[in-house]
């Protein structure tokens, strides 16, 4: 759990698009340059109907991934809905229903120090439009958990926990010596 003294909140930007949206287009470009053209470009109609990604960006696990969402192509009528959300100080929390596999485009910018489980199975969180999260998730009723982990505070624990047991060794050792002398 993510220590009070460190300055990072989840927050709920009300009257701000939809926290969170079914997108059913996926569209892999090339370059940076093409995706932020079309984003300079974009209506919101487009908006709602895709999801951008710059192949320059997404590693192989990523492509292969959305590769594999765009090959199943469904054109069902999207019948989903998403209920329980909740945020926490390090982790957002819902459940999502969907009649076919759909992306989930997240409201929230992207950051690779997020975890995402899906039925607590870990999964991957991809780079909608280079900024935002984007998931996708198979047909069914799914419970979805994002955590927020950065590696650095994992590092900082165990040299943190390392330091306090060098001090600890450190300090019967030098009990012990004073012992002896008495």
């Amino acid at each position: 759990r993510i220590q009070e003294n460190i300055d990072y909140f989840v927050y709920e930007v009300s009257n701000y698009l939809p926290r969170l949206k079914f997108v059913r287009e996926a569209v892999v470009l090339d370059h940076e340059d093409e995706l932020y053209k079309i984003l300079d470009d974009i209506d919101k109609k487009q908006m709602d109907k895709y999801i951008y990604y710059s192949d320059e960006i997404l590693d192989d696990h990523q492509r292969e991934i959305i590769d594999s969402y765009i090959k199943g192509g469904n054109n069902k009528k999207i019948n989903a809905s998403i209920s329980n959300i909740s945020y926490d100080d390090d982790i957002i929390s819902f459940t999502a229903e969907t009649n076919m596999p759909i992306q989930l485009l997240i409201n929230e910018n992207y950051m690779r120090d997020w975890e995402l489980y899906i039925d607590d199975q870990k999964s991957l969180i991809l780079p909608a439009h280079n900024t935002l999260r984007s998931i996708i998730i198979k047909d069914g009723s799914h419970s979805i958990k994002m955590v927020y982990s950065p590696e650095y505070l994992v590092i900082s624990y165990w040299i943190s926990g390392g330091a306090l047991l060098i001090s600890i060794l450190m300090l019967f050792a030098s009990a012990k010596n004073m012992i002896r002398k008495l």
